[in-house]
């Protein structure tokens, strides 16, 4: 399980790690044409998000110095604001929350803990600082005291969607899947839009072989303006054989814009459904939206050798390997190759 823990932050975005989430189909999607073990479509890039202001307003200027200071990421700067803010003002909670950011930000993480420990101390209605704690714990793998931390801070704000993730995360490295279940279950519904959120919880159900509830919130995800998130979604849909509902998803984003990842995995999906001259036509798609498109070329080319095209088949997999030099992908486009007497 690979699952991002939430932090609240005025300079550093925390985004969920669709990078883990990109395996390819596996072998039970059948057909005459299968789609390849290997590599995967390419991971997704990680984009921080808007740098936030203040959590709330100042408690001086001096700790709105400190903000403005993680803002631009200057964070030692910041550290050094902060510092001289919280010894100044040792009971100010926003003067040891924000010291805690700039020093988790400086990889100062034990004085972050402590910061963040204090922060709750002087205020523990500071909901961000139990965000922030409670993941800082997660990365730690300390189970027991995230979850304690998450729970605090859901005692003052018990509908806190990134409170409720960190404490299913936190319930899941326990062992305690159902009760990790019905925390992120709470979690979407206190975001009902927070798509990311909705694919944890859906491949958390899917791992519990719950797959017709997965299948339901994957239908959900999918709609996610961002092609990243729709084709993670799209992508456990055909793990889980879901592929009408991959198609039929997919179908609806690439009418808003052409996108060659979202071509591949749509192709994969018809390719599930025994539908080979659709996901031929997927694959030539995503090609001709990116050229450089190294998975589209893989695909395409794993297709041709299946259907007995080895000229084309050559073509296609020498290309995906140029392209994906470096990658897993240029060594899965090179074994391809050397299958073609």
């Amino acid at each position: 399980m690979s699952f991002q823990k939430h932090r609240t932050s005025a300079g550093k975005g925390y985004v969920f790690a669709l990078t883990a989430l990109c395996g390819v189909l596996s072998a039970q999607c059948g057909g005459s044409a299968p789609p390849p073990d290997e590599p995967p479509p390419p991971a997704f890039d990680e984009e921080e998000e808007p740098k936030g202001g203040a959590v709330a307003a100042a408690s001086s200027s001096d700790v709105q110095a400190g903000i403005d200071a993680i803002q631009a990421e200057d964070f030692v700067k910041a550290k050094e604001i902060l510092q001289a803010a919280h010894d100044k003002a040792p009971s100010d909670a926003q003067a040891a929350f924000y010291l805690g950011v700039a020093q988790e930000n400086t990889e100062e993480v034990d004085a972050a803990i402590t910061s963040y420990r204090a922060a709750l101390k002087n205020d523990p209605k500071l909901t961000e600082a139990s965000v922030n704690l409670s993941a800082v714990l997660l990365d730690r793998k300390d189970y027991a005291g995230a979850l304690e931390v998450a729970q605090g801070g859901l005692a003052a704000a018990p509908k806190h969607p990134s409170l409720l993730t960190n404490k299913a995360i936190a319930l899941a490295g326990s062992g305690k899947t159902a009760e990790a279940e019905a925390a992120y279950k709470e979690a979407v519904a206190a975001a009902p839009e927070a798509y990311e959120l909705r694919y944890e919880y859906a491949q958390l159900l899917a791992q519990g072989d719950k797959k017709a509830e997965a299948i339901d919130e994957l239908k959900q995800v999918i709609q996610s303006p961002d092609p990243a998130v729709a084709g993670a979604a799209a992508n456990l849909l055909g793990r889980l054989g879901a592929f009408a509902e991959c198609i039929a998803g997919l179908d609806r984003a690439l009418k808003t814009k052409a996108n060659p990842d979202l071509y591949v995995r749509r192709g994969a999906c018809r390719h599930g459904l025994n539908d080979d001259a659709g996901a031929l036509k997927d694959y030539q798609a995503a090609v001709e939206a990116d050229p450089n498109f190294a998975p589209g070329h893989y695909y395409l080319g794993r297709h041709y050798l299946a259907t007995g095209k080895k000229k084309e088949a050559k073509t296609h997999l020498a290309k995906a390997a140029e392209l994906g030099a470096g990658t897993p992908l240029e060594a899965a486009a090179k074994k391809a190759l050397a299958e073609i007497k």
